[in-house]
């Protein structure tokens, strides 16, 4: 199945992939080598999607930005159009490069989805995401296009070109409306967010996007189709990878409302009382503040003995929330190594590694217990008076 492509261009300007899908029907013959390439158990390592590159080219994009808020432009105009690719990419170095291409703009739908994918990653990875109405100064701008000048192969739909160098450089997304404006596939959901995957630095799996060995369940960077049709969010291994790049979210107090911040921290009362250790538990397993009623009701549990800590954090870490967070069915190893990640933002070195193995496997502590104990180690406590000022 799927897309064939990926065109690197190493110049001074830009490099970009280009995905199509001229052996899409070769998806379905896929079917029974899923269950073959899972019993190999393979791992998708988070290095094995990382884009030094790529990432890079982003990271020279924050440099203007305070190095964490990334501004996108979704485009929304209709009709041939060029993109200033720059000076001298071809033989002639005098020429000016343009890139035409004929606009489809957006719909309702389309510019949704799109909003949307920032809106929920954001939580994830220690980047912020803020739409502009224009492209002036923005540092991804996404087109959707009938046609582009330069696709010479048959089949491609979508591709992104890093333009620009240092703290001028940007990202071009395009991609191509398979199904027409009055409908929005899930194939046009794949293409749309592996393309964006590819501004946040993540590449195709170990390179080699067609390898059978994976399908978009596994990673949106996977160019075959699993066997439920096309997905349209990162896994967990891209979520993995995402946060390898640019840190797990550390300013969780910022994706409060004004509104509720002072209801949130109204209740907190102190470090050691339950007002403290539930905060720090909704950080830990969630990798946010809690929101003003959630606090209450746990903060009401534990007080009056309904719940305890280890409870609640076995709650917390059974819910879907904290699944998206962490992934489902980790073996332990991966497991510890999420928490390290996501509550202490380092890799686990490798005492505390084979600590929490042996503790694990031999059932002398559950999963919730070493949350919660995650939850009030001194770097999370250090953490909790970094937002709150009470120490």
């Amino acid at each position: 199945m799927t897309y064939n492509i990926n065109s690197l261009v190493d110049d001074d300007f830009y490099h970009k992939c280009s995905c199509c899908h001229c052996m899409q029907r070769r998806t379905y013959a896929l079917i029974q080598q899923e269950s073959d390439r899972k019993s190999e158990e393979l791992t998708l390592t988070t290095d094995a999607l990382i884009s030094n590159e790529f990432a890079n080219h982003t990271r020279n994009a924050l440099t203007d930005n305070g190095g964490e808020t990334l501004y996108y432009y979704i485009d929304n105009t209709t009709g041939w159009s060029h993109l200033d690719d720059g000076w001298g990419q071809m033989a002639d170095s005098t020429s000016w490069i343009d890139t035409n291409f004929d606009s489809a703009g957006h719909s309702i739908n389309e510019i949704a989805f799109i909003q949307d994918i920032f809106e929920k990653i954001d939580p994830f990875i220690d980047l912020d995401f803020v739409e502009q109405t224009n492209y002036d100064g923005s540092d991804i701008d996404i087109y959707s296009v009938n046609q582009v000048d330069d696709w010479y192969e048959d089949g491609i739909v979508g591709q992104v070109r890093s333009q620009g160098y240092g703290s001028s450089a940007w990202w071009d997304v395009l991609w191509k409306d398979t199904a027409g404006e009055a409908e929005f596939s899930d194939f046009d959901r794949n293409t749309i967010i592996h393309e964006l995957g590819h501004t946040l630095g993540l590449s195709h799996p170990n390179e080699d996007p067609t390898n059978s060995h994976w399908d978009t369940s596994d990673t949106v960077m996977s160019y075959n189709q699993s066997i439920n049709g096309w997905d349209y969010w990162f896994s967990d291994a891209d979520i993995a990878a995402l946060q390898s790049i640019w840190g797990v979210e550390n300013d969780p107090i910022l994706n409060a409302d004004d509104s509720d911040l002072k209801a949130i921290l109204d209740q907190v009362t102190g470090m050691d009382d339950v007002s403290g250790v539930i905060f720090r538990l909704y950080n830990a397993a969630f990798a946010r503040v809690p929101d003003p009623d959630g606090l209450s009701n746990w903060i009401n549990a534990n007080e009056s003995g309904s719940f305890s800590y280890e409870q609640t954090a076995n709650e917390f870490i059974s819910s879907q929330e904290s699944i998206n967070l962490y992934g489902s069915n980790q073996v332990d190893t991966n497991y510890i190594t999420n928490i390290y990640n996501n509550v202490l933002d380092r890799d686990p070195d490798s005492a505390g590694l084979n600590h929490y193995e042996g503790l694990l496997g031999s059932g002398e502590m559950s999963r919730a217990k070493m949350m919660f104990d995650f939850s009030e180690s001194p770097e999370n406590r250090a953490l909790f008076t970094d937002l709150t000022g009470i120490s």
